[in-house]
């Protein structure tokens, strides 16, 4: 979680490269070797195209270390973040009631009733560089299983190994982290934007599950 690769203090990197290789090797010594790595948002530092390339060449440090130190290719299953994504560069409708989906009702119904909704298209957009980057990377994915939810990012899929079926669901709860400070002029209170802006609804839920 959290790689946020683009970040300033991303220089680092280099000399936490082999730190991070010893201990995985030490972790491996104690589980054994990884069917799946879970990547639960904040990939990058914003949802740029260049910076999920950049992305692309961490990942394979780590696949490249896998396969030489253990022989494994373990599957890569992720969700967005609040920074996988492209913030609007305007404030218009569908971007405020958006800003208002906490507290109401009828915007919540109309967002995930209506595929059509211009707050639906707003998510699409904000997301659509994660959504590209997620449906063409090269690393093992666990595609044969996989089902697609309601927003972008979100699908459940099932890992299979011997006897066991191990089911995994991502969903989207970054949706309505859509504006940054600056756009706020009269915060209302100091965690403003972020404050109430992790949403998840049952239906998300209920759509990767097939109903």
């Amino acid at each position: 979680s959290d790689l946020h690769q683009g970040h300033n203090d991303f220089a680092l990197w280099p000399n936490m490269a082999q730190a991070i290789k010893n201990d995985l090797r030490t972790l491996h010594q104690t589980v054994g070797n990884w069917d799946v790595v879970l990547f639960t948002g904040d990939l990058v530092q914003m949802g740029m195209p260049s910076l999920f390339n950049d992305l692309n060449q961490t990942l394979q440090f780590f696949w490249d270390f896998f396969e030489d130190e253990f022989v494994i290719a373990p599957f890569l299953v992720t969700v967005p973040g609040n920074h996988d994504l492209l913030w609007p560069k305007k404030i218009n409708k569908a971007v405020q009631d958006l800003l208002n989906f906490h507290k109401d009702k009828n915007l919540q119904d109309q967002f995930f009733e209506n595929e059509k909704s211009p707050m639906r298209q707003i998510i699409r957009e904000a997301f659509s560089t994660y959504t590209q980057w997620e449906s063409t990377h090269t690393f093992p994915k666990l595609s044969s299983t996989r089902l697609d939810g309601l927003l972008p990012g979100e699908y459940s899929c099932v890992l299979e190994k011997n006897d066991i079926h191990l089911g995994l669901i991502g969903l989207n709860s970054a949706l309505l982290q859509l504006v940054r400070k600056k756009d706020v002029p009269d915060p209302q209170d100091p965690d403003e934007p972020f404050l109430r802006r992790l949403a998840l609804d049952v239906r998300q839920l209920h759509a990767v599950c097939n109903g």
